[in-house]
């Protein structure tokens, strides 16, 4: 019987072999932290670990993170320090959703067509998505 995190990392290690054959990627452990800069909002979720997903277009600092990379949430002069516990490749994010509990990523959604919606109407760029893909990337803040 495997544990859910095992389940995880078996998903994880699979998704990643999965596209390293469709793309060819090479995945290189960052050394500094990744800064993502978010609204005070999404900040406050992360910090109150009701956010534990945050789902982006596979490209740029997005794209060669794996577990343990060290990441901080920033909104203004508040920060929040974190690590990657699993970055999971997919083709799009309709796919992305179908696997990951949308909860995580969007807290306040009442349901999948509401993800769907604020997907559209924040445009993620399709030719974008199409070329690079997506990644779950799930949070881990350090033991308090």
């Amino acid at each position: 019987q495997k544990t859910s995190r095992e389940k995880l990392l078996l998903l994880q290690r699979q998704k990643k072999t999965e596209w390293q054959n469709k793309f060819g990627s090479k995945i290189v452990r960052s050394k500094q932290p990744t800064v993502i800069y978010v609204q005070s909002e999404i900040l406050s979720l992360i910090m109150l670990e009701k956010k534990t997903l945050i789902a982006r277009t596979r490209s740029g600092k997005f794209r060669n993170l794996i577990c343990g990379d060290p990441l901080i949430f920033q909104s203004g002069k508040l920060s929040q320090s974190c690590k990657v516990a699993a970055a999971i490749p997919y083709e799009s994010f309709e796919n992305l959703f179908r696997h990951e509990n949308f909860r995580k990523a969007f807290p306040k959604a009442g349901s999948l067509e509401e993800v769907q919606k604020h997907l559209s109407a924040n445009s993620c760029d399709q030719t974008k998505t199409e070329k690079c893909g997506v990644v779950a990337i799930h949070l881990k803040l350090p033991s308090k």
